[in-house]
């Protein structure tokens, strides 16, 4: 491989036939380090941005329906809503300068 390739082993993602974990290329500007971890005093609030664990992989979303402290409608970008339970969603964070930082709560462009 190139100098700046590296080859990634997924841990949550298998090969289409199944047999084992899904491997690929990734150039060096494309690989970051997980998520640190955000203990939560407080459940997530209406119109608060958020990643939701969902078809094997992390998808940014906004909160535009609260069930109750333990379930969420979740709206994506794609216009599509889904639920979620608490133990699904984290806080969102955005990788800048090889740093994770956490972003605004509130999430106006997301809302009808």
């Amino acid at each position: 491989m190139e100098n700046d390739k590296f080859l990634v082993q997924y841990h949550n993602l298998v090969t289409d036939d199944e047999t084992g974990s899904l491997r690929e290329e990734a150039g060096a500007s494309d690989i970051r380090p997980s998520h640190p971890r955000i203990q939560r005093a407080y459940a997530f609030e209406l119109s608060e941005i958020v990643d939701a664990w969902c078809n094997d992989g992390w998808w940014t979303g906004c909160i535009v329906k609260v069930h109750n402290k333990l379930k969420y409608t979740v709206h994506f970008k794609t216009t599509e809503e889904l639920e979620f339970e608490l133990c699904e969603l984290r806080p969102h964070q955005e990788w800048i300068d090889r740093n994770w930082f956490t972003v605004p709560k509130i999430c106006s462009l997301y809302l009808h």
